[in-house]
Parts: structure tokens; C-alpha cells; sequence
């Protein structure tokens, strides 16, 4: 489902499953509720199509690969999801960027995504956000009240690469959020993670930090995040990943009563470069980040 450029729209009682792409795509829209909504992705359906058709990697024999499945994908203002169940292997919720150029507005602002489910998935996301001549920007969205169920990621806030114009990602809320067992990275910050495994390219790793190659973005500022009351417990990797370039480092970053627990078998805290970090309300661990 593709909606551009529109106003007023409400979606509501829709189930979606197992679509190629992305599930529902909102370009430059503004005042849209969606809600009561269902969108399911059989991934080992999926899978044995593939292979039927000769297009399965066997060295890619995970479910996440490839990743093609995103939920909701807003760009605007004045958006409302609510209540939506999701299953899938890419983004849940994947707020994208506007500028200059877009019909909705010079900024993809005031949304905000609440009581609702996520099974697998790659988080509820901000981005990817490149920079742009135009200066690509998303402020002044809401996670609230969102549970995961065994999250590739949970949350997510991307830049992407690009070297024309700069980007902004600025006023992002996470607000009681639970994640039980995740099972990549229960939060990045940073770099999208592009390059896959057994792929050629200089982008981010999908193996970072294990394999040291993910580029950080300096042309797209990410400032005034808060992530308040939210639960990690069962994580496998590492707590998280916040990896800003040295030249545009991340601003006012606030954990408060942010605890993530987990065997970490990669690294048992944060990976956290040129990030500005306040930990408040008994966040552990804590991150401990260098300027």
C-alpha cells in the first residue's frame, strides 16, 4: 500500500501479510491515523519460495536475509499509530525523512507510535535519514508503550550515507519500552548497517563490532533523544550500539531508568563514541562514552 501526498486518512481494522516490500508506505502526508491494524510475515514461507525459484543465498540461511519487509514507513506530520501488531524481519515502524521538497512540509515531525507489539523485527525506527540538499529531517516523534518479542533490534535511530547537504534527526522520545530476548542489538544509534554478510562494500557491518568497518555519517546531526522507562532483559550480543563521527558528535542523549541485562557475549557494555550521554533513574549499565 503506497499513499503520497494526501491528508486525512485513517486505516483502520487492515491486515496485510506477507507482502514482497515494504507493508504500507505514507510519502508526504499529513493528519493520518492508523490503527487496530495487523501486518504478518510468514519468513519461512517466504523462504521456501525463494529456494523453489533459485533465488535463496544458502550462506545467508537465517531469516532476517533478505531483509524487504518493513511494516509502516511515514513520512510527514501529524501522524497517529496505535495499536498495531506486527510481525516481520526489517523495520516495524519506520519513520523517514522530509525536506524542502516535500508537499507535507520541510520536516517529517509530530507523530507518535504507541501500545503496540512487535515480533522480530528491526525496531521502531527513525531513518534512514541521508543527508540532503534540501536538509532531510524527522523531529518531534513518540515511541510509547511498545513491546517487542525477539527483536533483531529494538530501537533504532539510522543515518545513511551520502556526502550532498546535511540532515537533522532531533526531539525523539522512547518512552516505556520492553524487549524481551533480543537478538541482535537491543539499541543502535548510529550508521545504518548496510554491507551483509558475504557482501562486498564499505558500509556499515551487519557483524559491527565483531568485524570493525561501519563509516559514521558527520553530515546529519542527531541530538535530543530520551529514552525513559525501558526494559532489555535476555540480550545475547551486547547492550547497545551510539556511534557518532567525531566531527558532529550526538548532543543530550538522556537514559533515564533505561536497564538491559543479558549474557552479552560479544562485550558486556555499550559500544559509545562521540556521544553525549546523561544517565539518570538508576540506568544500568550505564554507558560510558568517549568525546
Amino acid at each position: 500500500m503506497i499513499v503520497e501526498d494526501s491528508v486525512g486518512l485513517e486505516l483502520d481494522g487492515v491486515t496485510l501479510v506477507n507482502s514482497p516490500q515494504f507493508h504500507c508506505k505514507f510519502e508526504a502526508v499529513r493528519n493520518v491515523h492508523v490503527h487496530d491494524m495487523t501486518i504478518f510475515v510468514d519468513v519461512w514461507k517466504q523462504k521456501a519460495l525463494l529456494q523453489s525459484y533459485g533465488h535463496w543465498h544458502p550462506e545467508f540461511d537465517f531469516p532476517t536475509f533478505p531483509l524487504n519487509t518493513d511494516g509502516i514507513d511515514p513520512s510527514g506530520q501529524n501522524v497517529t499509530i496505535e495499536r498495531v501488531s506486527i510481525t516481520n524481519f526489517d523495520d516495524a515502524v519506520a519513520v523517514k525523512p522530509s525536506n524542502a521538497g516535500k508537499s507535507s512540509g520541510d520536516c517529517s515531525q509530530d507523530m507518535i507510535i504507541r501500545d503496540s507489539t512487535v515480533s522480530y523485527g528491526v525496531g521502531m525506527t527513525i531513518g534512514s535519514v541521508p543527508p540532503n540538499a534540501g536538509v532531510n529531517c524527522v523531529r518531534n516523534i513518540t515511541f510509547d508503550n511498545i513491546e517487542f518479542h525477539s527483536p533483531i533490534k529494538a530501537i533504532y535511530i539510522k543515518s545513511n550515507p551520502g556526502t550532498v547537504g546535511t540532515g537533522i534527526i532531533e526531539g525523539i522520545t522512547y518512552s516505556n519500552i520492553v524487549a524481551h530476548t533480543p537478538l541482535w542489538y537491543p539499541l543502535w544509534i548510529g550508521p545504518q548497517q548496510q554491507q551483509q554478510p558475504g557482501t562486498k562494500g564499505t558500509g556499515c557491518s551487519f557483524l559491527y563490532p565483531i568485524v570493525k568497518t561501519c563509516p559514521t555519517q558527520p553530515r546529519v546531526t542527531i541530538r535530543d533523544i530520551t529514552l525513559s522507562n525501558v526494559t532489555f532483559t535476555g540480550g545475547l550480543t551486547l547492550p547497545g550500539v551510539l556511534l557518532a563521527n567525531a566531527s558532529n558528535p550526538y548532543t543530550n542523549i538522556v537514559f533515564d531508568n533505561v536497564n538491559n541485562t543479558g549474557l552479552f557475549l560479544v562485550q558486556k557494555d555499550y559500544v559509545c563514541e562521540h556521544v553525549s550521554v546523561t544517565s539518570t533513574g538508576g540506568t544500568a549499565p550505564a554507558p560510558s562514552c568517549s568525546a
